[in-house]
């Protein structure tokens, strides 16, 4: 078992039972105590778990910041689904920008058949992702790398975002509620999808009803009336429903 595949296996157990020994974990997975205890502390590291004596306690996916290996096994068909949609909305010549997402990355993994398209990211696996694709010229913001999020942020990359221009921004976001809009985590992702946003005539939201809730995250990205539609693999709360038809918000599932 490769180190990432081992580490998600902890995660998915530690998820399940909540709390887990060294010992008992050892083995679940068939392998040593010692390399447990390194994967704890390399996830305790990434904010994803917390150590204890003899084990370790699962932290709630809603307060972590998952590393992109993770995220993207979350919620997988939904966001595969989602992004099959999304492809509406480009055509052969376009120019694009896209966020470092998990469902973004999805949406790299859709873009087959395209000639002449041009791309933006900020998101390492997203440009490798597109690297792979015949007809897609992608460029990548040039910025400080973060190694968690496989992504570039800072004060450089938004610069370099604002000396482009795009027809179509996509992203995803950590949550969306009726009333503070389009939410995230951090302050770097919040500085860097505004950056995208200003640039770009319209801006698509692509969302799994996972991040449809009542919980608002610190770092508001933009209002919900700021997006010119939000793609999910269902429909929207109705309250939401209503709001977008009022603010002529495309709502597509």
């Amino acid at each position: 078992m490769v180190p990432n595949e081992r580490k998600q296996e902890i995660l998915e157990l530690l998820e399940k039972y909540q709390y887990i020994t060294v010992s008992d974990l050892a083995k679940k997975i068939h392998v040593s105590e010692p390399t447990i205890r390194r994967d704890f502390a390399q996830l305790e590291r990434d904010g994803l778990i917390k150590r204890n004596r003899g084990g370790a306690s699962f932290i709630s996916k809603e307060t972590m910041d998952w590393p992109f290996v993770y995220r993207n096994k979350q919620h997988r068909k939904q966001k595969c689904y989602i992004a099959q949609l999304a492809t509406a909305y480009i055509s052969g010549e376009d120019t694009i920008f896209m966020d470092s997402s998990s469902t973004s990355y999805c949406l790299a993994e859709a873009l087959d058949g395209f000639a002449n398209l041009r791309v933006l990211t900020h998101g390492i696996p997203v440009l490798q992702m597109l690297g792979e694709k015949s007809g897609i010229s992608a460029d990548c913001v040039c910025g400080t790398y973060r190694r968690k999020r496989s992504s570039v942020y800072g004060y450089e990359a938004c610069e370099y975002i604002a000396k482009h221009h795009a027809r179509t921004f996509f992203l995803s976001c950590a949550g969306v509620h009726l009333k503070q809009g389009v939410t995230d985590r951090t302050e770097e992702d919040m500085a860097i999808k505004q950056a995208f946003w200003r640039n770009a005539d319209q801006t698509i939201l692509l969302v799994d009803s996972s991040k449809i809730r009542e919980e608002i995250y610190y770092y508001k990205v933009m209002d919900i009336k700021n997006l010119t539609a939000i793609i999910s693999e269902r429909p929207l709360p109705e309250e939401m429903m209503k709001y977008c038809r009022e603010e002529g918000v495309e709502v597509v599932f």
